[in-house]
């Protein structure tokens, strides 16, 4: 069976990366992204109840209900 998850964290990272510009564009410290497909689209953290903060410089933090 083939690994699906093979290179998403590099494929996540690089979605991330690719947003920075667009936050320092709009003059913002960070964005907090709620909605779980995008959530899921830069994390590939699936949770009904999750939440990015990503900031226009440095790491960010991804946050969930989950246990």
């Amino acid at each position: 069976m083939p690994d699906y998850s093979r290179g998403m964290p590099e494929l996540q990272r690089a979605r991330r990366e690719r947003l920075r510009p667009a936050l320092a564009a709009l003059g913002a410290d960070a964005a907090l992204i709620t909605s779980p497909a995008n959530v899921r689209y830069l994390t590939g953290l699936a949770s009904s109840n999750a939440a990015l903060l990503l900031p226009a410089a440095g790491p960010g933090d991804a946050t969930s209900d989950a246990t």
